[in-house]
């Protein structure tokens, strides 16, 4: 990827949301899926709604992909990235906005964890 669309990339999420060293797009090369592998281009962290609305915005004019990532617990391989991409991670988005008993539904940021939502479930 080339260098100036990784610097608009943090310049979108700023310095301290943005990784592209060697050793951390190696840990976010892999899932929990066995033998596959994929390093980044970089990892941005972003702050809000607007900042993955641009970073998609220049993923479709830059022609990159773009993989999103919680935990990296998954077996299926769904957040090992591919090549020419970027992992958007949202572990840190953890809010559970509504717990609808009613209707038996949820409304969560992407970063919730399942035993977390669980858990918030079983006390209502």
């Amino acid at each position: 990827m080339d260098r100036q669309v990784l610097n608009q990339l943090k310049h979108i999420v700023g310095t301290d949301n943005f990784m592209d060293s060697e050793e951390e797009r190696l840990v976010y090369a892999y899932d929990g899926t066995p033998m596959i592998s994929q390093k980044p281009e970089a990892i941005l962290m972003p702050g809000s709604i607007e900042e993955i609305s641009k970073i998609i915005m220049l993923a479709n004019d830059e022609n990159f992909a773009v993989v999103p990532r919680g935990s990296g617990t998954g077996l299926s391989g769904g957040s090992v990235p591919t090549g020419n991409s970027i992992v958007l991670l949202m572990n840190h988005w953890k809010n559970i906005e509504e717990i609808d008993s009613e209707n038996l539904t949820a409304w969560v940021e992407t970063g919730v964890i399942t035993s977390t939502l669980h858990g918030e479930v079983e006390k209502k």
